[in-house]
């Protein structure tokens, strides 16, 4: 996958080759119009789909009659398989909508955006003229997409912006959906996404610097006039604390309409007693580790069937349990018994592996052979089943534990 950095080093002629390929429109594109184009590319088209169930794609899709009438919307285009008009939208976007997209909007994991950092530094994009090349895309009478740049704030580099409007009324529409270049612009709450809102929320900024031939909608730093100043420095940059003045009257316009948010108390949790509860250990699992063969204890000979019940319960896990090993330190299991039978008059390695148990906690990587059975074995079991029930009816698999006497 190509890098922004890759590209750039490329020269125009090579990076029209690499449109060409992708089925991008090269001509007349500048260099970094055709780097944008091509880092689209590769985005995944669910992502820049607004709506993920499309059924079939449209190219520069005119509206229709039809278009108004689909359900869910499941026609809908990619952002990039658009083809924008350059000028500023007739979209009304007010500040209760940018909260709740950047704030209060569900998420797929069943939270809110919550994302106030961005919120603020959302402002400060747009108060230092970084969003700039505002376009739109009507894509049918109810879908609007709008298209932006937006400059990153400490790289030397513009992120493309998208955001796909729904038409309610003749006065209010919604936000479906957005997209950023940024590293974290899929998850539609990032600052510059906030930022191109905003410059939509304010059409008398962008109106200033629509220009006659090309109808270009872009905020400067240097004539923003969102900001009193005071005086004409060049290093002026209201991203910077210093450098902004605080507009009361400003910031009480655009807080109408969320009075719904103010006095909010904060969330007292209910009142609760502490009690101080003595924790116990099942009786049985002392019982258990009884019998474990260790340095100062032997187990006892005889046993209940309660307690030979809960081992073999106990220890159905089998190799995920380490109580498991353990209670086969000094056992000969029905796994080692022909071992034992047909051991020779010196079987000292089988004897070290009853005294010690397993020796497979030694190897950082388990052994070929083992790692496969380990690796096969619901496929096995599977398969087992499946052979046992074509001869019988009724054929089930249980887990089963260490199976002890009562009586050693």
């Amino acid at each position: 996958m190509a890098s922004i950095d890759k590209l750039r080093k490329l020269k125009l002629t090579d990076l029209r080759v690499l449109a060409i390929e992708k089925g991008i429109d090269a001509n007349g594109n500048k260099k970094q119009e055709l780097i944008e184009d091509l880092l689209n590319s590769q985005v995944p088209t669910s992502v820049l789909t607004p709506v993920h169930n499309q059924s079939t794609p449209v190219i520069n899709p005119t509206p229709t009659k039809s278009a108004t009438n689909v359900n869910d919307k499941d026609n809908l285009p990619p952002f990039h398989r658009v083809k924008y008009l350059p000028q500023l939208p007739y979209v009304k976007v007010l500040f209760t909508m940018i909260y709740d997209f950047l704030i209060t909007r569900a998420t797929e994991s069943g939270g809110s955006a919550n994302n106030f950092k961005g919120l603020d530094k959302a402002v400060k994009h747009h108060d230092a003229g970084d969003v700039k090349n505002i376009s739109h895309a009507k894509v049918n009478d109810t879908t609007m997409y709008v298209r932006a740049l937006c400059q990153a704030s400490m790289k030397k580099m513009n992120y493309q912006v998208f955001i796909c409007f729904s038409k309610e009324n003749e006065e209010q529409h919604s936000i479906d959906y957005a997209y950023c270049q940024c590293p974290i612009g899929a998850a539609q709450a990032c600052s510059h996404i906030g930022a191109l809102l905003f410059a939509l929320k304010d059409p008398t900024i962008c109106n200033r610097y629509i220009y006659p031939l090309y109808l270009e909608c872009s905020s400067r730093r240097s004539q923003t006039p969102s900001f009193n100043r005071g005086n004409e420095d060049s290093n002026f940059d209201p991203r910077h604390s210093l450098d902004r003045q605080n507009d009361m009257e400003k910031t009480l316009t655009a807080l109408q309409g969320m009075s719904h948010l103010w006095n909010i108390p904060d969330p007292v949790p209910d009142m609760c007693m502490e009690e101080e509860v003595e924790t116990s250990i099942n009786p049985l699992y002392q019982q258990m580790m009884k019998m474990l063969y260790t340095e100062g204890n032997l187990p006892p000979s005889n046993i209940d069937m309660e307690l030979v019940k809960y081992i073999e319960e106990y220890t159905q896990s089998q190799r995920l349990s380490k109580e498991w090993f353990k209670m086969h330190i000094g056992r000969v299991t029905s796994s080692l018994f022909g071992d034992v039978m047909s051991s020779g008059p010196s079987p000292t390695s089988l004897i070290k592996q009853i005294v010690e148990g397993s020796n497979l906690e030694k190897y950082t990587n388990l052994p070929a052979a083992v790692q496969w059975g380990i690796d096969k074995e619901g496929q096995a079991r599977e398969q087992y089943k499946k052979i046992k029930k074509a001869i019988h009816k009724v054929f089930e698999i249980q887990p089963t534990g260490l199976d002890t006497r009562q009586v050693h």
